[in-house]
């Protein structure tokens, strides 16, 4: 079996990183020792005892890749030569003032710039309590009225969600959007639901998070399937069973309502594994993230994957999307808009619109020309800086330009293309 292979799994540990690494996990297994050891560190650290360097050694050792972000660099290099991509965490939770969302919010933006510079992570994430109130969230979960103040407050935090998800697009880096719990989590969905529909109109680029330990993530799954076959959108979900069961079921018995949470860890893993199918089954709307641990559900979708002869490569495919290509195809090859070509023509911007193409945009932007795309400007400027790639033996740049939805690989080959056309000129 894939996941049997300890030798292979545990390739980048030494014999002694793997025993302190089991002894930790066996004292976490211990609820009490746990219990005990939460209380002695909170006291440890009110009285501002010495400990950060233990903790450094154990518990952060175990869980995290770095400090800092070039710090985890060198974790994301030593994983990624053994075939292990990564993804960068910013897992701090804001307290609960302007001063620490803002700086959140500068953190996570630095993230993103820092992914878009390296070619061996594709993806960031953030906690949306990182950078709004979870107070005012959950108000409007409960559709209560907010008073001035805490309408300009939301203001600023769907403002910070918007800056993020601007980035992230610009940057062509995939962003997760973590999941919080159920009390707050409606205003997010519905958030994310925005910064997708503005955001992940050519690929997904904006990821939701879907607790599947609620019975209900199968319906939302289903609801924004619907709304993005409607609005014209790609969804990106990343799949986990969830963080906060205790919380869940706890709140629900205080508050006599009935918890969101499965009643068993059977149905939870059904549940987990129903949504991973139904995502693949969709992938002309859907990319999946799957956060799992779980063999199991690991397995399972690797045989969805066989059953469905998707490649471990793929990404969202519609030949619809690349009808444009057709126009420029046409318009380069300066061929008279008449009869079938004129046909072709009218179809294509009917249902395209030039300005709105990632290729031509990025291409266009880059020429710093004030003025909107036209279709002369496809036969006259984007056609020869796509084509000189393949008059200096670099074909593939002009293939693989046209045929991606990665917006980092198609700002990184449309510089390259520009360079090669102005080397083409000399």
């Amino acid at each position: 079996m894939l996941l049997d292979n300890t030798k292979n799994g545990f390739t980048l540990k030494s014999n002694f990183e793997l025993k302190k690494a089991y002894f930790l996990f066996r004292i976490i297994s211990n609820k009490s020792l746990t219990n005990i050891g939460k209380k002695a560190l909170q006291i440890a650290l009110k009285l501002r005892l010495p400990i950060l360097f233990l903790v450094k050694r154990t518990v952060f050792e175990q869980f995290c890749s770095g400090e800092s972000l070039d710090d985890s660099f060198e974790t994301v290099q030593r994983l990624y030569d053994k075939n292990v991509k990564s993804y960068l965490s910013y897992s701090v939770e804001g307290l609960e003032n302007e001063k620490s969302y803002d700086l959140s919010l500068k953190e996570v933006l630095n993230s993103i710039e820092f992914v878009a510079k390296n070619n061996i992570i594709d993806f960031t994430v953030f906690k949306p309590t990182a950078i709004a109130n979870s107070k005012i969230l959950q108000k409007v979960s409960e559709k209560k009225i907010l008073d001035e103040k805490e309408n300009e407050l939301y203001g600023k935090a769907l403002e910070r969600f918007d800056t993020i998800c601007n980035l992230a697009h610009k940057k062509g880096v995939k962003m997760l959007v973590d999941a919080e719990e159920s009390w707050i989590q409606d205003p997010i969905d519905e958030i994310v639901l925005k910064m997708m529909m503005k955001y992940n109109k050519h690929e997904a680029i904006i990821y939701n998070t879907a607790q599947m330990y609620r019975h209900d993530r199968l319906n939302y799954l289903n609801r924004l399937k619907n709304i993005a076959e409607k609005e014209k959108f790609f969804i990106g979900i990343k799949l986990v069973r969830g963080a906060y069961i205790e919380q869940e079921n706890k709140r629900a018995i205080k508050n006599n309502y009935k918890s969101p949470i499965c009643d068993s860890k059977n149905l939870t893993d059904t549940n987990f594994n129903n949504g991973a199918s139904f995502i693949l089954s969709n992938l002309n709307i859907f990319s999946l993230f799957s956060g799992t641990h779980n063999e199991e559900s690991i397995y399972k979708i690797i045989d969805i994957m066989k059953l469905n002869n998707i490649n471990k490569n793929n990404s969202n495919f519609k030949i619809d999307n690349y009808l444009i290509y057709v126009l420029l195809a046409t318009v380069c090859d300066v061929m008279p808009l008449r009869k079938i070509n004129k046909i072709i023509a009218s179809n294509v911007i009917k249902k395209f619109k030039i300005n709105d193409n990632p290729v031509f945009k990025f291409i266009f932007e880059q020429l710093s020309l004030n003025k909107k795309l036209s279709i002369d400007d496809l036969g006259f400027l984007i056609g020869p800086i796509i084509n000189s790639g393949g008059r200096l033996g670099f074909s593939n740049y002009g293939v693989e330009l046209l045929t991606t939805n990665n917006l980092k690989l198609i700002q990184k080959r449309s510089i390259e293309l520009i360079k090669l056309n102005e080397k083409r000129k000399l």
